[in-house]
C-alpha cells in the first residue's frame, strides 16, 4: 500500500477506497450504511474522467 500512495501522490494512480465503514463490518451491515458508502463512492467516482484526462 505504500507504494500505492507514493504513486497517487505523483499522479500515476488514482485511488478509490472508503474513508470510512460508515458503521459497517461483516457481521453488521445497515441500509443507511450501505447508502452513505455508496454515496461516497459515486461521488468519489467522479475524479476518474479528469485523472484519465491528465
Amino acid at each position: 500500500m505504500v507504494l500505492a500512495k507514493e504513486y497517487e501522490k505523483d499522479g500515476r494512480v488514482l485511488i478509490l477506497a472508503p474513508e470510512s465503514l460508515y458503521g459497517l463490518s461483516t457481521l453488521s451491515k445497515s441500509f443507511e450504511g450501505l447508502e452513505r458508502m455508496y454515496r461516497a463512492g459515486h461521488a468519489a467516482a467522479e475524479a476518474i474522467p479528469s485523472f484519465l484526462e491528465s
